[in-house]
């Protein structure tokens, strides 16, 4: 196969919509020489194909690694609900013995109706002030 030889080409444009916008970007260039506007314009276009394979590939891993932390995010977040949904469901468990406690010690009436609206699921307001406190010296949000 003959070798090929770059340093002069001719070349015929069939499209005349690319020639019309040829002209137009090359008077825009301010470039005086029109084999050195296309030089410089194969030389860009030649640098944008090098760089789009780059850029597929980067895009890929960017995908990938976004798929990875989603993944650990949702394993983060299970982990989390495992431990604390139970935790939460026994803090309302002693909240509610707590208050049926107070009512045995000072002698009060169980308000059922109040029990079951869930009006005796918080924290009492001592133990949460020393919670809240806790919580700052521990600098926990």
């Amino acid at each position: 196969m003959k070798e090929k030889n770059f340093n002069y080409t001719s070349l015929y444009l069939y499209d005349r919509d690319l020639v019309d916008e040829l002209e137009r970007d090359f008077i825009e260039s301010g470039i005086r020489s029109k084999s050195q506007y296309l030089t410089h314009l194969i030389g860009l276009g030649l640098q944008t194909r090098k760089n789009g394979n780059t850029e597929t590939a980067n895009m890929d891993n960017i995908t990938r690694e976004i798929t990875e932390i989603k993944r650990a995010l949702l394993s983060l977040q299970h982990s989390f609900l495992k431990e604390h949904v139970p935790n939460s469901a026994y803090q309302i468990l002693l909240c509610n013995m707590n208050y049926l406690i107070e009512c045995l010690l000072f002698g009060d009436e169980v308000n059922f109706v109040a029990w079951e609206r869930g009006d005796f699921d918080g924290l009492p307001d001592r133990i949460a002030t020393i919670y809240e406190r806790l919580k700052e010296e521990a600098n926990i949000a």
